[in-house]
């Protein structure tokens, strides 16, 4: 029904001639990514797992940032590499930005930064959880989103 819905409101704009302007990715999920995730705390962590039931920590990132538009790759190793990201420094670091963590060259965890110098993430037998920042990881951000995906 609610996908329904959106067709029929994305038809009728579409075919009124009204155009949708492309948004900063960083002003489109303000807030709502890393929302989204916290919806979901408590539920528990199963590898290869995107949601809503439960979560890899990159199912986790995919399915909190499908619903603004944004199309990652499964992994966090592919996400980390995806175009649809760039990098930005610790004191850039917004909320609904990605945190990775790396060893070896290998991206093996992904997460969503909340603010205040915490993520949420999920990736042990204590589920989706809110932790501080640890170690020494790389940030990314979206690049830009539209109406229709990045771009």
């Amino acid at each position: 029904m609610r996908r329904l819905v959106w067709t029929t409101a994305a038809a009728v704009l579409l075919g009124a001639g009204v155009t949708l302007a492309p948004v900063a990715a960083t002003a489109a999920t303000r807030h709502g990514a890393a929302l989204l995730a916290l919806r979901y705390q408590s539920r528990p962590y199963v590898w290869g797992a995107a949601g809503p039931a439960a979560f890899d920590c990159s199912g986790l990132v995919l399915f909190s940032y499908r619903r603004y538009g944004l199309s990652l790759p499964r992994t966090a190793e592919a996400m980390y590499r995806s175009a649809k990201l760039r990098r930005v420094t610790r004191a850039q670091l917004r909320r609904d930005d990605l945190v990775f963590w790396s060893a070896g060259g290998y991206v093996y965890h992904v997460a969503i930064y909340l603010g205040g110098g915490r993520v949420v993430h999920t990736g042990d037998y204590r589920g989706v959880r809110v932790a501080p920042l640890w170690g020494s990881p790389l940030f990314k951000r979206p690049r830009t989103l539209t109406a229709g995906g990045t771009r």
